[in-house]
């Protein structure tokens, strides 16, 4: 999954990279945007900026 964080920590333009099926990709999407505003922008020399944040996700059952 992958998904940007903007300069004030919401999150923005949320991607599955591969969807797993039974409704999983919607569900993370929705789970990952529960948590929009809570994250710490990145930050440069000249101060906050947006940047991607992207990572694999291990199911199992």
């Amino acid at each position: 999954m992958r998904f940007l964080v903007d300069t004030t920590g919401c999150i923005d333009t949320v991607m599955v990279i591969k969807d797993p099926g039974y409704g999983m990709a919607e569900e993370l999407k929705r789970v990952i945007m529960l948590s929009s505003g809570k994250w710490e922008p990145a930050l440069l020399e000249s101060g906050k900026r947006s940047d991607r944040f992207e990572d694999n996700l291990l199911l199992s059952w």
